[in-house]
This record gives structure tokens, C-alpha cells and sequence, in this order.
């Protein structure tokens, strides 16, 4: 993923051209983005109720705010929701570099072993959480 000075993570446009796009795989993963998109603006918006979800869902982007989410446990199902975007949205840049012929087979090894972590963690916490259904490697949502 290229970092962006504008302090964003991903952006709406973007999503859109991949929805638009021709590749299928690319297709999947950000359909995937914007279900996880869509739900962490939701939860955001149902928590705060001056934020609409129009605003919520262009503040999802702001890096900022997402690490707050990542990090934060206060509420629960905003910070669940917030991993899930992150690993959507990591899928998809990485799907986008590859394509873009950008990275090099360590930035894949790290990639791999990044997804793995992220999946083992959230895993670990719907377990923790009592949640009966867990994620297993190789499952994006």
C-alpha cells in the first residue's frame, strides 16, 4: 500500500474503481473492503449520535481515527469492526501492488506473515469473546 501524505489509508474513489474493475479477484477483495467499510461507518455512526453515516463513512479512511479504533478497546464491536476493515483493506492493497508489479517476494513473505498475525488476533479475541465460529487461515470476512 503507498503511503498518502493526505493521512488517509484507502480512499472512496479507489474502492469504487476496484468495484468497477476488471480484474475478479480484485472485484472480491473490494467488495469485501466495502462491507467492512460500510460496517465499521455504521457502528461508528450508531456510537456517536451527532456523526452521520455519510460522515462516518469518510472518516473510516482517516488513518488517525482507525488507529484509535485498532488500538482502543472501549468499544468492542467498533474495534472488531475495525480490524476486520484493515485486514479487507490490506487485501486489497496488496492485490493492487502485485498488479502493479511493486513489491518484492520479502514485502509477500511479510505480507503473509502480517495477514497471519492479524487473523490469529482476531481470532483470538472472538475466542476470548466466547464467539463459536473463529476465523481459520485463508478466510477474508
Amino acid at each position: 500500500m503507498k503511503s498518502r501524505d493526505d493521512g488517509q489509508i484507502f480512499d472512496d474513489d479507489t474502492l469504487w474503481d476496484e468495484l468497477n474493475g476488471a480484474d475478479g479477484e480484485r472485484r472480491q477483495a473490494a467488495l469485501q473492503t466495502l462491507d467492512a467499510v460500510g460496517e465499521l461507518a455504521a457502528l461508528r455512526a450508531a456510537a456517536d449520535s451527532n456523526l452521520s453515516f455519510n460522515d462516518a463513512w469518510h472518516e473510516v479512511f482517516d488513518w488517525d481515527l482507525l488507529r484509535v479504533d485498532l488500538e482502543e478497546d472501549g468499544n468492542r464491536e467498533i474495534h472488531e469492526a475495525a480490524w476486520r476493515m484493515w485486514e479487507a483493506v490490506m487485501h486489497l492493497s496488496a492485490l493492487r501492488d502485485v498488479a502493479d508489479g511493486e513489491l518484492t517476494d520479502d514485502d509477500k513473505h511479510w505480507a503473509k506473515e502480517l495477514a497471519a498475525k492479524v487473523r490469529k488476533r482476531l481470532n483470538d479475541m472472538r475466542l476470548t469473546a466466547g464467539y463459536a465460529v473463529a476465523m481459520t487461515e485463508g478466510a477474508h470476512g
